[in-house]
């Protein structure tokens, strides 16, 4: 003899009248009419548990979560899915897909916390029944005990400060000194830093990136100290910042990106520095044919250097007898203060007699690139005098006087012969070079 079957006379009744409709009968149905096959035929998805399998953990980690969940009447649950929040923060939803009729399903997931998230936190399930009626919902969430989180493992890179010098000369390589902290609970690995040149004080990626560099990891909450040297691109002048930005490769996780740049107090690029000694020409018939020490010829074929010289004593103010320094009252003091050696050769040294308590010290260097061309910027930016040798078109030696650049390898000139006002700096072959106050 066969068993009662509940199911086949519920089937049965359903079908024999089908489209009856019922009211409230309980106090269990929501006050409204309720079709029949929605009475007999129902789901109950339920949480019946949460349970953390740990206790502690920090920001970040991904945690062992023991959920729990069953159907608790006839009505079969083809898409079951369960929402998780930490705190009521969403974090993931769990897909179980079909659960039977009165059946339980248990199960471990792994929830990751976030990483800005500390302190006491709770797990919430809620259960949902895709496709069925419910009916019963207080039953659809559980929320877990309590997981202490303490801080993610990031690092917080940001820089606390940049010493730039308040104003450096065209072309300079100024030494810049910084500081960079790590505000995190973990160490950093290698990093990538550059040092740009900013019109403003708002350090960003669109500013001109004047060196990167590599650097050593930092220590959890440690701090370091460094010092660079950089170059000044052509042209640069006029008021810049010197900034610094952290981690331009995005090589180390930190909880705040926002805070990786500084600038510098602003520093003056001065402005490409020029004299304004005379223009003499060695051909001018007040000196042309003055004959240059014994043996020698006159300063309108062989006189570049003297009348060179001569611009440049006259430029900084220094008077021979009396007179302002011309190519002849220069000539006649070098004729009797053993300025020339047989034939005419000028020996550049002795002029530092003419006014040794203002022209202190004379340098001779042989070779193009025996100054570079920054050297010689800086050197006419002191207030040097620099006179070049160049070739002229014909193959012979010319001497030329530097008044000025432009901050990079053009150098303005006072030509004694040649209608030139500037040469570049691969045309110099050697220099000779005083010190005048």
């Amino acid at each position: 003899m066969s068993s009662f079957n509940w199911v086949r006379c519920l089937e049965s009744l359903w079908r024999s009248r089908k489209g009856t409709t019922y009211r409230k009968d309980s106090l269990d149905f929501k006050p409204n009419v309720l079709k029949l096959e929605d009475r007999l035929a129902p789901a109950d998805l339920g949480m019946n548990g949460v349970n953390p399998l740990t206790t502690y953990a920090r920001g970040g980690d991904y945690v062992p979560v023991q959920l729990s969940m069953s159907n608790n009447d006839w009505m079969v649950v083809p898409n079951a899915q369960v929402n998780i929040s930490a705190n009521g923060y969403y974090l993931q939803t769990d897909y179980r897909g079909y659960v039977a009729p009165w059946a339980w399903t248990n199960w471990v997931t792994y929830v990751r916390i976030p990483t800005w998230m500390s302190g006491p936190v709770s797990l919430t399930a809620t259960a949902n029944a895709y496709g069925v009626w419910d009916y019963n919902g207080w039953n659809n969430s559980r929320t877990s005990s309590t997981i202490w989180v303490s801080p993610s493992s990031q690092s917080d890179l940001m820089p606390t400060y940049l010493n730039a010098p308040n104003q450096v000369l065209p072309g300079a390589t100024p030494t810049l000194n910084f500081g960079i902290v790590n505000n995190g609970n973990s160490p950093t690995s290698s990093f990538a830093v550059s040092i740009v040149a900013s019109t403003d004080a708002i350090i960003n990626s669109s500013d001109t990136v004047l060196s990167t560099f590599w650097m050593g990891g930092i220590g959890a909450w440690s701090a370091a100290n460094y010092s660079t040297t950089v170059s000044l691109p052509y042209p640069m002048f006029g008021k810049i910042y010197f900034g610094i930005r952290c981690d331009v490769y995005n090589n180390v996780s930190e909880t705040n990106e926002a805070n990786q740049s500084l600038a510098a107090s602003p520093t003056t690029i001065s402005v490409p520095q020029t004299s304004s000694p005379p223009l003499y020409k060695q051909t001018d018939s007040r000196w042309a044919y003055e004959v240059m020490g014994p043996g020698g010829g006159y300063l309108k074929d062989f006189g570049c250097a003297v009348t060179s010289l001569a611009m440049a004593l006259a430029g900084k103010g220094i008077t021979i007898n009396g007179q302002t320094a011309d190519p002849k009252n220069l000539n006649q003091w070098l004729i009797n203060n053993g300025g020339y050696s047989y034939g005419g050769y000028l020996n550049w040294s002795a002029v530092v007699g003419l006014l040794s308590n203002r022209i202190t010290n004379h340098t001779l260097y042989g070779g193009g690139t025996s100054l570079s061309a920054a050297t010689l910027r800086s050197n006419l930016d002191s207030g040097k005098v620099v006179i070049a040798k160049i070739r002229l078109s014909n193959g012979s030696d010319h001497w030329i006087l530097l008044t000025g650049h432009n901050g990079g390898t053009t150098f303005y000139t006072n030509d004694p012969s040649q209608a030139v006002s500037s040469r570049n700096y691969s045309q110099f072959l050697s220099y000779s070079v005083y010190s005048i106050s």
